[in-house]
């Protein structure tokens, strides 16, 4: 019985880790969308300095926004 607790122990554990890997995993990649977004939608200055420009800079926060709402419902229907 206790070799039975154990591995169920063991079993749920490594299903938490798991999860908890995929959940970084996603917001990782919504966070490398994001930056690709914001280089997508900036301008260079006088001087060569990329700048977001303010609409671009908008919508590149809503998308990041709603992928990170879509990875937690996605974890949490796991």
């Amino acid at each position: 019985m206790k070799t039975v607790v154990t591995i169920l122990t063991f079993a749920l554990s490594a299903i938490a880790v798991s999860t908890a890997h995929a959940q970084a995993s996603c917001m990782k990649d919504c966070d490398t969308n994001a930056k690709q977004c914001i280089a997508k939608h900036s301008k260079a200055d006088w001087w060569g300095n990329k700048i977001a420009t303010p609409e671009g800079e908008k919508a590149c926060q809503d998308s990041a926004r709603e992928c990170r709402r879509n990875c937690v419902k996605q974890m949490s229907t796991k």
